[in-house]
């Protein structure tokens, strides 16, 4: 109850303000590059690279669930948090290498 409390309580609320410095931070959220091989046998087979990729519309996350798991001696825990992102979108430049037909 007490993550949910923060999460609720602390992060909605800054995700609530578009002006907020953290929305203005996380959203558009800029992800490393990507690159990818790709192949559909019989049709097309070639090499994806994505550049400058942003991730848009973090702000919209909510909690979803929450597991708190212990070992016997409690010497160890680990928290499991599950978010949901009703929507985003993608961007970035994008580059095909090698792509055959």
């Amino acid at each position: 109850k007490f993550v949910t409390k923060i999460f609720n309580d602390g992060v909605s609320k800054h995700f609530a303000d578009p002006n907020d410095p953290i929305v203005k931070l996380l959203d558009p959220f800029q992800m490393l590059p990507v690159n990818e091989d790709f192949r559909k046998k019989g049709l097309v087979k070639g090499h994806v690279v994505v550049c400058e990729f942003w991730l848009y519309h973090l702000s919209k996350l909510k909690l979803l669930d929450m597991k708190l798991a212990r070992n016997e001696d409690l010497t160890y825990s680990a928290l499991a948090i599950r978010l949901g992102l009703p929507f985003t979108r993608i961007g970035g430049k994008y580059r095909l290498n090698n792509v055959r037909v």
